[in-house]
């Protein structure tokens, strides 16, 4: 239909976080900080066709240098909080799942499996005492 926007893409920010982050950031400090470090990245478009392989490649892709040896996780957004999402049995993460269950609206947060930066484990937008799972999920 001429006229009608594409529903097969979408354009998100994706923001990168350290195995640490357990909160999204809310001060104008955090979210400063995540831009200078470029990690925001703004204006990736997400194709809701790509595969899970795919979708993390491409995502990856686009990390800093110094974040680009790392391995990955999609968190989701939930009322501030970064939850690894669960998914149904034999449901993998693609661009559809990604867009439609996970970042629903607003931008993508990934969670890289590592520490990003120990100087921000203070912050208040980070919690160090939470065991987690650091299997990746693709």
């Amino acid at each position: 239909m001429v006229g009608r926007p594409s529903n097969e893409f979408a354009i998100k920010d994706i923001i990168i976080v350290g195995l640490q982050c357990e909160k999204t950031p809310i001060t104008r400090k955090e979210k400063v900080s995540l831009q200078q470090r470029n990690h925001v990245i703004s204006g990736f478009t997400i194709d809701k066709g790509w595969n899970e392989k795919t979708l993390y490649n491409k995502v990856k892709a686009q990390f800093p240098v110094e974040c680009k040896d790392n391995e990955f996780e999609f968190v989701k957004n939930v009322s501030g909080v970064l939850v690894k999402p669960k998914l149904a049995s034999g449901v993998r993460i693609n661009g559809n799942i990604l867009l439609k269950s996970i970042a629903t609206t607003g931008a993508v947060y990934v969670r890289l499996l590592v520490e990003d930066d120990p100087d921000e484990a203070d912050n208040s937008f980070h919690v160090t005492s939470k065991s987690r799972d650091h299997h990746r999920t693709r």
